[in-house]
């Protein structure tokens, strides 16, 4: 069963208008007033400025979908949106999504972000699993001034090798 990230097809905003089902769940996924989300709101975002939807599909079946949006002006690309088919979580297939994604981002922009409700623990956690740390609580307090709840903002944080051992190494091998 092979996951693959697509660019999400108008005609599948249907199935995702229906995973988040109370208007909590809502909230939480993308701050919409009420539930559930309509199909035409979620084809909508599409038409958005710096806005890409794609999706997880396992085989063919799409079990996660999610957004990138891309700010030029900032050289920056922020997760949203994110979220995976109820019958199908637990899986790992948002911690898929969120590497997928974030990878995706990280070929147009170095700085790549998300945001999450402060309620949603399971998100947490996910994009802890994928690499995302949160940012500075100075840097959250200003992104949040003008927004309806107090995300929390993470951002994602790549390993990198030493640079000093290597600059040692290569300056032993060469010759004088």
């Amino acid at each position: 069963m092979a996951l693959r990230l697509y660019p999400f097809p108008a005609g599948s905003a249907g199935a995702v208008s229906g995973w988040a089902m109370t208007n909590e769940e809502v909230i939480m996924w993308c701050g919409h007033p009420g539930a559930p989300v309509p199909a035409e709101q979620i084809s909508a975002w599409a038409r958005e400025d710096g806005v890409e939807q794609f999706g997880l599909y396992r085989d063919e079946r799409l079990v996660a979908y999610g957004e990138l949006w891309v700010d030029d002006a900032e050289a920056e690309v922020e997760l949203a949106r994110l979220i995976v088919d109820p019958g199908e979580r637990g899986q790992g297939l948002g911690q898929r999504l969120v590497t997928e994604l974030a990878g995706l981002a990280r070929s147009r922009y170095s700085r790549v972000l998300l945001r999450v409700h402060p309620d949603n623990i399971a998100a947490q956690r996910c994009y802890a699993a994928a690499g995302f740390k949160p940012v500075e609580p100075h840097q959250a307090a200003e992104w949040n001034a003008c927004q309806p709840v107090g995300y929390l903002w993470f951002s994602l944080v790549t390993k990198r090798i030493p640079a000093m051992p290597i600059i040692a190494a290569l300056a032993r091998s060469s010759p004088a």
